[in-house]
């Protein structure tokens, strides 16, 4: 599994990368990241990913599930 995902990754280094930037140009307040939390949710599932939201109570913490 950990050779899956260090190909995924790299793959995927460009968007990842473009959203990093994007969070990191986006500044938020801690536990309040809407936008930065809708953007990482947004690519994870356009990838196939299952996304559970709002995990234990907090609005912008999620699991993402792949596989």
């Amino acid at each position: 599994m950990e050779k899956a995902i260090e190909r995924w990754v790299e793959a995927n280094k460009s968007p990842l990368v473009s959203i990093s930037d994007k969070v990191w140009a986006h500044a938020e307040l801690g536990l309040v990241e809407r936008e930065s939390a809708k953007l990482q949710m947004e690519y994870l599932q356009s990838q196939g990913f299952e996304i559970k939201a709002a995990v234990g109570g907090m609005e912008t913490a999620f699991v993402a599930s792949w596989g």
